[in-house]
């Protein structure tokens, strides 16, 4: 009987050996450029990215949008830590440097709850000073997941109307599965819980589903136009037709809607409408 030749065995050997071997996985870094006025906060930020996080690497800090512009330009950031308010410019004059922005954008800010909520309205992510550990590592996250700079610009002109008025937000963005939403508030008649989702009804007819909670909503929208009536119901209280009482209170909204209004809310609800 003929024997097989030995390098025939050793070539079999060395082939499950290498088949064996897994190829090494490699993180796609997010390039980010940092921009604050004050040099303490960009290194402590640039300390807590690198020490806290992984898969960010820093390409520059400046300390003004003018100086940045030209770098951000040459580096091609994927990210840019931005403070909002800087002494000569502050971070919304970012439009006018790069009016289709191709990064996405941060903002840090040590500013007041109305700022926050801004931001928030115009879907932008943001990190308080002083930067808690947790709230970034969830903000990188949220861009190694998303690496999407879609309506950069809408939602800069968004933050800058709602920060302009600052007696009067206008408008919101709304994250759906196919884009970005830009609505009036005065547009929304009503928004449905549905569990970790949010079903938003607009005067138009349009009904956009959010993958954010009821909750989140009803702590960023105006108190004085927006109520929670109901554990599934937020309304806008321009657009409540009449509020029916009985045992069982309902509100009718003006596009024929009917809709329960739970016992603690009643009250609320009554005190509400005859400020409208």
């Amino acid at each position: 009987m003929q024997r097989e030749p030995v390098w025939s065995f050793i070539c079999n050997d060395f082939a499950y050996f290498f088949d064996d071997i897994e190829e090494p996985q490699y993180e796609l870094m997010l390039k980010a450029i940092l921009i604050d006025d004050e040099e303490n906060a960009r290194i402590a930020l640039k300390v807590l990215i690198e020490e806290q996080t992984s898969g960010v690497s820093i390409v520059g800090m400046y300390s003004s949008l003018k100086e940045a512009s030209s770098p951000i330009i040459a580096l091609r950031p994927e990210v840019v830590f931005l403070d909002i308010q800087m002494p000569e410019e502050n971070g919304l004059e970012l439009w006018r440097y790069f009016p289709k922005p191709f990064f996405n954008v941060v903002f840090t800010t040590a500013f007041h709850q109305y700022a926050i909520q801004a931001i928030r309205l115009a879907a932008f992510d943001y990190l308080l000073k002083p930067i808690d550990i947790e709230e970034l590592e969830n903000v990188v996250t949220r861009l190694k997941e998303q690496r999407s700079y879609k309506n950069v610009e809408q939602r800069l002109e968004v933050l800058e109307g709602n920060m302009r008025n600052s007696n009067t937000i206008s408008q919101i963005v709304l994250p759906t599965q196919e884009s970005l939403e830009m609505v009036k508030l005065e547009n929304i008649i009503r928004a449905e819980s549905d569990d970790n989702y949010t079903y938003f009804f607009l005067a138009d007819g349009t009904k956009l589903l959010v993958s954010k909670t009821l909750k989140e909503y009803e702590n960023l929208l105006p108190k004085t136009v927006f109520l929670r009536i109901h554990q599934s119901h937020l309304v806008n209280l321009k657009f409540v037709k009449k509020y029916l009482k009985g045992k069982n209170g309902f509100v009718e909204m003006i596009d024929g809607q009917k809709l329960p209004v739970s016992r603690e809310r009643r009250d609320d609800l009554i005190d509400l409408m005859g400020r409208i």
